[in-house]
């Protein structure tokens, strides 16, 4: 398994004030979905994949692929 990214990938950020959060939470956010794709990429899906098939499901009928999108 892939080990933690190291800080200075997030001190490489700028940390004040709102410009700086939005970095860190944009950082966070690109790693959470670089380990969902690495865990369900054992069962062939991405994050994008699975939050569709999700979307599929949760329409309860056929739903139009511009909807989707």
């Amino acid at each position: 398994m892939n080990e933690m990214p190291i800080l200075s990938e997030f001190e490489a950020c700028p940390t004040e004030g709102a410009l700086g959060l939005l970095a860190l939470l944009i950082k966070s956010g690109r790693f959470a979905e670089s380990r969902l794709d690495e865990a369900l990429g054992s069962v062939g899906l991405t994050f994008v994949k699975g939050r569709m098939l999700d979307a599929i499901v949760k329409a309860g009928s056929p739903i139009a692929l511009g909807k989707l999108a």
